[in-house]
């Protein structure tokens, strides 16, 4: 079942860049209320607390983590 899956979406037409992109901002369109804020507020405390040090530096000016 999944062979045939991947199987007919190789099978599929081409479509362009812009094609793709048009579809992408769509998509985009149609979920932007469903923006997750308690998941990307996560996700940028994962992030600071991985790179306190570094971050830290940066808005203290020093460039020592390049």
């Amino acid at each position: 079942m999944v062979s045939r899956f991947y199987s007919d979406i190789k099978n599929l037409p081409q479509i362009s860049d812009q094609e793709m992109n048009s579809a992408m901002q769509q998509l985009s369109m149609a979920h932007a209320t469903h923006f997750d804020h308690a998941a990307a507020l996560k996700e940028l405390y994962i992030y600071v607390t991985q790179y306190n040090n570094q971050v830290n530096s940066r808005l203290n000016g020093n460039n020592k983590y390049r």
